[in-house]
């Protein structure tokens, strides 16, 4: 089965269950940000959201680790194991490629936000449906030669060495052609992304422009003068004057005069008061305002950028 002592073996486990603790914990905390709070409710965090699942269920079969094996290739321990490691191990990689697919259409056909969420359901069920059928039609194969094919694996149940073809067919393969064709997006966005560097000038920069830096505030000053009311009263009921149609004494003999004074100018620019960054860092972020009002909305550049870190992520993993 394997040319490794127990004590190799051993220090693979504790390592692989170490690692899916941190792992674990940081699923979580996508888990709550995006449930608890609707700031992340948005394309890309719903995304990761769902590819986050099938990293928790991989990582629950990290945790199961030589138990599978131990319990028998035959167990219900051992195939269930096989079964998730199949079925969920390559997800990641068909979410990345979903996501360079609404990179392609952000660019390229000036698909908005709003557009991409309605896609969200195909994605669900060509990402988890693909990898569903070949896991499930496993768990009922078997021949007289080699055996079923869900079996011991080395560090944990997957499929077996007598159908080692069918890691490369059903599973990295898979993997790399997600992984190359998510590559090839993110290579025709990155032609776009120079030819628009002028307008784009921060976009790989992972710090925000300042979002004020081309906006022109003015500061009004009102000034108000009064005096106090006299406590006389400009009119008497004994007042025959104005009963023999001589005119009253006016307001203003009463009253103090008052003047109001209103001021407008151009308030001092924001950047001139801040401290200015070094060098390239004072045109960070690739959200421009002159992005924002050209051809795609802010968010929709956001959810590029983004994605394009997960690829990277998801290319280092691989």
């Amino acid at each position: 089965m394997s040319n490794l002592s127990n004590g190799q073996l051993n220090a693979l486990s504790i390592t692989e269950r170490v690692t899916s603790c941190f792992s674990l914990v940081g699923i979580f905390f996508i888990f709550a940000t995006f449930t608890l709070s609707p700031y992340f409710n948005k394309a890309i965090n719903r995304q990761i959201f769902y590819a986050s699942i099938a990293n928790l269920c991989v990582n629950i079969a990290s945790l199961i680790s030589e138990d599978g094996i131990k319990a028998g290739p035959t167990s219900a321990l051992c195939h269930f194991q096989a079964f998730v490691v199949q079925m969920f191990l390559g997800v990641d990689a068909l979410w990345s490629c979903s996501m360079a697919f609404n990179v392609y259409l952000i660019f390229f056909h000036n698909y908005t936000v709003e557009q991409l969420r309605v896609l969200d359901w195909k994605y669900l069920l060509g990402c988890y449906g693909a990898s569903f059928l070949p896991a499930f039609i496993y768990l009922f194969i078997e021949t007289h030669a080699r055996g079923k094919i869900y079996g011991p694996a080395v560090i944990w149940c997957w499929i077996t060495v007598e159908w080692d073809p069918l890691r490369m067919a059903t599973l990295y393969a898979i993997v790399w052609i997600a992984i190359i064709l998510a590559f090839t997006v993110y290579c025709m966005a990155g032609r776009t992304v120079w030819r628009k560097r002028q307008e784009l000038p921060g976009f790989l920069n992972p710090l925000n422009e300042d979002p004020f830096r081309n906006m022109v505030t003015t500061c009004t000053e009102i000034k108000v003068e009064s005096r106090p009311r006299r406590t006389s009263s400009p009119y008497s009921v004994h007042a025959p004057d104005a009963i023999r149609g001589v005119p009253a004494p006016g307001l203003d003999d009463y009253y103090g005069p008052y003047t109001v004074e209103v001021e407008a100018g151009e308030r001092e620019h924001e950047s001139e008061r801040r401290p200015s960054m070094p060098g390239n860092l004072s045109r960070i972020r690739s959200l421009t305002r002159t992005a924002a009002l050209n051809e795609m909305n802010a968010e929709a550049w956001l959810y590029a950028r983004t994605s394009f870190l997960f690829f990277l992520a998801l290319l280092i993993t691989w």
